[in-house]
């Protein structure tokens, strides 16, 4: 499958207001640490969908559904744009892969994947909260960008993986934030090609 990516390394997404479903907003300011993620890990082989990830909260406790994970991120940008909450502007996807043999530019390509398809899905469920959200009152400003890359199997938490374990945990998507587009750090993207098969 190809995707066109911008040469200079990241794209941004802007998100419209416009009628949508009610999502609860969190009653206090989340504190937003450009170096926290939200880490989705554990990816089953040859899968790009942030719902077939485990979702790794910071604090201990056992690991949740992708879908938890994305709950949170919607919830946590919600309360951001909450007045006095210095609202989150930025949402920066990197998507990472497992070794393989075909080679880095396969492992950089299903990372680059992985990041575009998480984007795509977060967004999806955070443009309706937060459109609802400016409906009911609860938030004025509603502008966030997004911007996704990959780092192939560079970011590898086993670098000899002897097992499927180890396999999967290297296969992840971090989500981070930022309170302003500038205040992001360029990833690094490598444009994504066609891929098939396990990563």
């Amino acid at each position: 499958m190809r995707r066109s990516v911008a040469a200079l390394g990241f794209v941004l997404v802007g998100l419209s207001v416009s009628p949508g479903v009610a999502t609860e907003v969190e009653e206090d300011c989340p504190a937003v640490d450009p170096f926290a993620s939200f880490l989705f890990q554990r990816y089953p082989a040859e899968q790009k969908s942030v719902f077939k990830a485990q979702y790794k909260p910071d604090d201990p406790g056992e690991e949740q559904s992708g879908q938890e994970g994305v709950d949170r991120i919607v919830r946590t940008v919600l309360a951001s744009h909450r007045s006095p909450c210095a609202p989150v502007r930025l949402v920066i996807v990197h998507g990472a892969a497992d070794f393989d043999a075909r080679g880095t530019a396969f492992e950089d390509n299903v990372s680059v994947e992985r990041a575009f398809q998480a984007m795509k899905e977060i967004q999806a469920e955070l443009n309706p909260a937060l459109k609802a959200a400016v409906e009911k009152g609860e938030i004025q400003d509603v502008s966030v960008s997004f911007t996704f890359g990959g780092i192939g199997s560079r970011g590898a938490v086993h670098k000899n993986p002897t097992s499927e374990a180890d396999r999967a945990e290297n296969r992840f998507v971090s989500v981070r934030f930022a309170h302003s587009p500038a205040a992001a750090p360029a990833p690094e993207v490598m444009p994504p090609r066609e891929s098939s098969g396990a990563d």
